[in-house]
């Protein structure tokens, strides 16, 4: 095949394809009422689910000063929503690498209607120190941005009203699971050995959550908790963000002993951040 015609032959190949896909949009359209409780469905089918479908970030007022925590729809939820509504072609990438940041592309194409979206993010890969991190820990980083940049592009066209209502039901749902099963103490243990195993102490958890004591935590702490641990593995916030004082144990410690056995997920999680926060405490180490 010449060389010369080989763009060519790809962008008209890609076009018919794309072609086709909208052909088909047109023929099967969808039905919003059907996207609404088919995604509340799958959400709400399993108390896990319901807890991933959102994060908590928190934010400090400018004028003000004063902390309050939001919560969003997290990437989770976007990829159960864009599944249901259907007819969407979407994606994304690492468009650049700086060396001090990597930027994300994401989009997202409705079939139906031709609405292109596309949104960027920008994510340091670099210490305080401005050493660049590891390259297991750009490729994570990386990930999270591109994860990020879908889940945003997602929502310029699925109607962000539809899937807040959808994420406003699953946290509900989990406040409300906890509430009636009576397992907010089991629930508060598994939430001290997760955030313990990334150096955050119990005590320090009772003071973001400003309870005086472990019993005294409610249903509502538990959420905002679990919102926190799904912004952290989605990579929307660092541990710091939250907890400026943690340090992740070292697992052959007494500390590090005595927690208990993590998933694998997890287990994977707590070693890249563990390796970031060496990286940045150590100005000699290699990044």
């Amino acid at each position: 095949m010449n060389q010369e015609t080989l763009p060519s032959t790809l962008d008209v190949i890609a076009r018919t394809e794309i072609d086709m896909q909208i052909a088909t949009a047109k023929r099967y359209p969808r039905n919003v009422q059907e996207f609404s409780s088919r995604t509340k469905q799958v959400a709400l089918s399993d108390r896990h689910v319901a807890e991933s479908c959102y994060y908590t970030l928190e934010r400090k007022e400018s004028r003000t000063g004063q902390k309050r925590l939001i919560q969003g729809p997290s990437i989770r939820l976007l990829e159960i929503a864009a599944a249901q509504y259907g007819n969407i072609r979407c994606g994304a990438r690492i468009v650049s690498d700086h060396g001090r940041w990597v930027v994300a592309q994401g989009v997202a194409h409705d079939l139906e209607s031709n609405l292109f979206v596309t949104t960027e993010v920008m994510r340091p890969i670099v210490t305080r120190e401005g050493r660049r991190y590891s390259d297991d820990m750009v490729s994570v980083t990386a990930n999270a941005a591109c994860s990020i940049a879908k889940r945003n592009a997602l929502l310029g066209v699925i109607p962000r009203q539809m899937v807040e209502a959808i994420m406003q039901e699953c946290m509900d749902t989990v406040a409300k699971a906890l509430k009636s099963e009576g397992k907010i103490a089991q629930r508060w243990a598994t939430a001290v050995g997760w955030f313990g195993e990334r150096g955050v102490a119990e005590s320090q958890l009772l003071a973001y959550l400003s309870q005086p004591e472990a019993t005294a935590v409610t249903a509502d702490d538990i959420a905002t908790l679990r919102g926190i641990k799904t912004a952290l593995e989605d990579g929307e916030a660092a541990l710091a963000d939250y907890f400026p004082a943690a340090g992740v144990p070292d697992p052959g410690s007494a500390q590090g002993a005595d927690r208990p056995p993590a998933s694998p997920t997890d287990t994977v999680t707590a070693k890249v951040r563990a390796r970031r926060q060496q990286q940045e405490r150590e100005p000699g180490a290699e990044g």
